[in-house]
């Protein structure tokens, strides 16, 4: 089959879609990219991947004309180059950037899919969910925002195969010990200056542990100088490509709420305190409390989180094992291989 993933450029969007199309291209499926992918172009092609980018952008205030400008040469392109490629499928992954060639398919006659990666769906994906063949969830909470005859739980693609090497073998490729407690500090794709400043404000205060701290590229060469000066075992980095290394590694994780964060510390049951990313319309949130509400999680909202609150948390994990009571400690059901389900409804769904 022909498919062809129609996503914005933003880590919450891509990843999902680049571990979807891992998995196809291994089916033997041909696999497409299209939407405002300019910053992650280089990379969708180093893998193997056909892309077509859309030079759209979100709607704002005063920009109506220009908006709905982009918008129809959007669609222009986006029926152009289906008839060149004639796809089987097209694939969703929300942004304003997926909905012209979402839209453009279905007017073409060509099968279409939606994935919606966080509890409460994005505005694209409310707009597309009126005339797709089939909508695929993340959680299963967000089964309630659409029609219930087309919607199907399949959970968010995520990085969570477990590494083969041992704790001891990966620790020591990080440069990090076997007799410290390992914090994973995680900003998202982009890193978090607020998140940033504030745990290495608290990291100065703990004993015992070590960090792997993913800065995001512009905070880095800051952050690498500043551990430098402290005693604690770290390795500050941009970004880390094999995730699932450092996963394996970790006893606590401090991040932001991203669904596909979300499920990959589900996959791999580690404790986590969630800091939701206040400006992302609630999504992030809503996505923390799922898996606080599983007992994964502690969830502190941004305008609360200081030096105190943070040291508190994670003392009481370090002289306990737990962040919280037994009695609320509970378990949650995720889906197990989300790529693997989500990428059958893409291929069976008629």
């Amino acid at each position: 089959m022909k498919i062809v993933l129609a996503t914005g450029g933003s880590g919450g969007h891509i990843f999902p879609a680049i571990k979807t199309a891992e998995y196809l291209s291994r089916q033997g499926h041909q696999v497409y990219f299209a939407g405002a992918l300019l910053s992650v172009e280089d990379r969708l092609k180093n893998l193997g991947y056909g892309c077509l980018i859309l030079d759209v952008e979100g709607f704002r205030p005063g920009t109506a004309l220009r908006f709905a400008y982009k918008m129809i040469a959007a669609f222009s392109r986006c029926r152009q180059w289906i008839r060149s490629i004639q796809p089987d499928v097209v694939v969703g992954f929300g942004s304003y950037s997926s909905f012209p060639m979402i839209f453009s398919a279905n007017t073409m006659g060509i099968r279409t899919v939606l994935h919606e990666q966080n509890v409460i769906p994005g505005k694209a994906n409310r707009a597309a969910a009126r005339f797709v063949k089939t909508i695929a969830v993340s959680f299963e909470e967000t089964k309630t925002y659409f029609p219930k005859h087309k919607t199907v739980w399949t959970g968010c693609p995520c990085n969570s195969q477990r590494p083969q090497k041992s704790r001891s073998e990966l620790l020591k490729a990080f440069g990090l010990r076997d007799n410290f407690k390992t914090i994973l500090v995680l900003g998202g794709s982009q890193g978090s200056h607020y998140l940033n400043e504030v745990f290495f404000d608290s990291i100065c205060r703990l004993q015992g542990v070590q960090v792997i701290h993913m800065t995001g590229k512009s905070d880095q060469p800051a952050y690498q100088k500043k551990y430098e000066s402290i005693t604690s075992p770290s390795l500050v980095c941009a970004f880390i490509e094999d995730i699932e290394c450092a996963y394996a590694v970790a006893d606590l994780v401090i991040a932001r709420a991203g669904a596909a964060t979300v499920f990959e510390l589900a996959s791999f049951k580690i404790p986590s305190i969630l800091v939701p990313y206040p400006y992302a319309h609630g999504h992030q949130r809503a996505n923390a409390r799922v898996l606080e509400k599983a007992g994964h999680s502690v969830v502190i909202e941004q305008a609360d989180l200081n030096v105190e609150k943070l040291c508190k948390v994670i003392n009481r994990f370090l002289e306990t094992g737990r962040l919280l009571d037994a009695d609320n400690e509970k378990q949650g059901s995720f889906v197990t291989n989300p790529t693997q389900l989500l990428s059958n409804t893409i291929c069976l769904t008629p």
